[in-house]
Parts: structure tokens; C-alpha cells; sequence
């Protein structure tokens, strides 16, 4: 009688081959075509807006604002200074400007990313998950140049319809020098990225004041290289 033979299970590993994913990098100076306005929000005035809101939605009656200091409130709207910088001693009133400084000023990094991702949004033509696939490359704030930060005031209205003014510094003939990584396949192809910056500078803009035209930019390219799998 025959007998049977065990057939012994194969248990070793499978292997897959994932292909790593390829970012483009690509270094772009933005030129600023129009003022660019920052506002870190030290002032408070999202805090004083709420709890102006709380008051007359509990009968409260309104508190008198503390005097406003507008050079202070100006100097809050800066984003951290360079690492080892401190802010000119010339006090400045509405509508002055201090020169340029070197290597003192700073802008966030993402506000480009941010840019590209709101005009991706509005003109579309691009993959549902590309805007997942865009990201800035380098520290959390960067060095701005310009030709002059002037001391801005505009009128706010509170939530009890009274105007209220706001200090806020202003940057003309501004640059920035920015760094975006975003996934090869994410774009139908190089040429959409620029289309897309350039929508980004022309309708959309960085910083404060964008819904009346501030922060528009010219984008220029610096240089474009690929990498595989760098994390992002």
C-alpha cells in the first residue's frame, strides 16, 4: 500500500516592492506687486471681539477700551524677530516707516503653501488630494526684505458697531525667498505648479489684507530638483 507524502507549507516572508514616492522641490522668490501687511495677532483683538460679543449677549453694559498705545500695537503685529535682533529704537507715528534692516524681519513660511492651496481651491483643475501634497520646506519663519515697514492704520468696526483703529506694519518693494516640496503626481505636470503660483500671486496674495488686494506677488523660479522619499 502507497504511502502518502506530506507536503510541507512554504511559511517563509513575501516581499513587496513599494516604489518610494517622488517630491519636487522647488525654491521661488516671491516679489511682492503690492504692500504686504502681517498681523501676528498680539493685540488681542480677537479675544476683545468675543468677549465685547459675550457682554451685549448677556445685557452687560460696555466697558471702556484702555487707551491704545499704536506703536506697541505695531510692534505686535511683527512675527518673531531673526535670532539675535531686536526692533530699532526710533519710535515710529502713523503713516512713518523704518529702512531696511538685513536678516531682522520674518514672515511664516506656509503662508506660500497656504497661498497655492486657496487658489488651488477656487480654480481647481487639479487631483481632490493634491493640496495634501504640498508642503513648505525649511524653519517656521523666514527673513523678508522690502524697502520700507511703514506704522498702518486702519478702522476696524466692534461688535457693538463703534470703530475701533488698528496699527499694523506694512512692507513695501517686499521679497521673499520660499521652498515648497510637493508629490510628483499630485501635478499633471510641471507647468501646472507654475500656472498655480501664479494664480496664487495674481487672486490670493500672503498675509493681512487680502480681501483688498494686499500680498500680491510675482513668483520667480529659483531651482526646481526631485527626491525620493525625504520624508515630507
Amino acid at each position: 500500500m502507497a504511502k502518502a507524502t506530506a507536503v510541507l507549507e512554504d511559511k517563509s516572508p513575501t516581499f513587496m516592492a513599494i516604489e518610494l514616492p517622488v517630491f519636487t522641490h522647488v525654491r521661488v522668490k516671491l516679489v511682492g506687486t503690492a504692500p504686504l501687511l502681517t498681523h501676528a495677532g498680539g493685540d488681542g483683538l480677537a479675544e476683545l471681539l468675543l468677549n465685547q460679543q459675550k457682554e451685549k449677549a448677556l445685557g452687560k453694559k460696555k466697558k471702556d477700551r484702555a487707551p491704545q498705545n499704536p506703536f506697541e500695537e505695531f510692534k505686535k503685529g511683527f512675527y518673531p524677530l531673526m535670532s539675535g535682533k531686536e526692533f530699532p529704537t526710533v519710535e515710529l507715528k502713523v503713516g512713518e516707516s523704518w529702512p531696511y534692516l538685513a536678516n531682522t524681519f520674518t514672515m511664516l513660511n506656509r503662508a506660500f503653501q497656504c497661498s497655492l492651496v486657496e487658489a488651488m481651491l477656487v480654480y481647481g483643475g487639479f487631483k481632490t488630494d493634491a493640496r495634501r501634497w504640498i508642503r513648505p520646506v525649511g524653519p517656521q519663519y523666514i527673513p523678508i526684505k522690502y524697502d520700507k515697514v511703514v506704522l498702518r492704520q486702519d478702522v476696524v468696526r466692534m461688535a457693538d458697531k463703534t470703530p475701533s483703529p488698528r496699527f499694523r506694519p506694512e512692507f513695501h518693494n517686499w521679497s521673499l525667498e520660499v521652498e515648497i516640496a510637493y508629490r510628483k503626481n499630485s501635478m499633471p505636470d510641471p507647468k501646472s505648479f507654475w500656472s498655480l503660483a501664479i494664480d496664487a500671486g495674481n487672486c490670493v496674495g500672503i498675509g493681512d489684507g487680502r480681501s483688498i488686494g494686499l500680498g500680491r506677488f510675482d513668483p520667480v523660479g529659483i531651482e526646481t530638483k526631485e527626491i525620493r522619499n525625504e520624508g515630507i
